[in-house]
């Protein structure tokens, strides 16, 4: 009787930690996706710098080469209350800046077919998005915050990411 006891005893044991474990873990993805939702709020001013850019520049995005300079001098900045430190986001794992796709360089926003399926912007290693398969999962536990041609921000995986842009060069 009292090895069953103890096997019981054992067994409730090993059920609390592994339930503490699994909160743990729960706790520490609810983090990184809500660092995930606050970078697409701060991508969001970004996005919408874009918009501007191109509507004072006959519907044209910037060029990818110097993307940042040309949207920082534009009249767009200054309406957006755009600064240097927009282009990337403080999550608690380190500073995340956010890429520009390089095939949307200079291209006019009017002939995009599906502005809302194109992505424009991007977590990302670099200022410049150059394939699609840079787009990487390790900022937000497999999560990217991106941006589409209509300026709107959201939180995807990255593989949908990876697809969007993959989708968007081809146009």
């Amino acid at each position: 009787m009292g090895c069953v006891k103890k096997l019981v005893g054992a067994c409730l044991v090993v059920v609390l930690v592994t339930f503490l474990v699994e909160l743990l873990i729960l706790g520490i993805q609810n983090q990184r996706l809500s660092e995930a939702g606050d970078c697409a709020k701060e991508m969001r001013k970004l996005a919408q710098a874009l918009i501007l850019y191109s509507e004072a520049y006959d519907d044209r995005y910037p060029p990818a080469r110097g993307w940042k300079k040309s949207l920082l001098a534009s009249p767009s900045a200054e309406r957006a209350v755009l600064q240097d430190d927009d282009f990337a986001c403080g999550a608690k794992s380190g500073r995340i800046r956010f890429a520009f796709a390089s095939w949307m360089g200079s291209v006019d926003r009017s002939t995009i077919e599906r502005p809302e399926d194109t992505l424009v912007l991007s977590e990302y290693d670099g200022d410049v998005i150059s394939t699609p398969e840079g787009i990487l999962d390790r900022f937000h536990h497999g999560r990217v915050a991106i941006a589409d041609a209509t300026g709107r921000t959201r939180v995807v995986t990255a593989g949908a990411a990876r697809a969007l842009a993959r989708a968007a060069k081809t146009h």
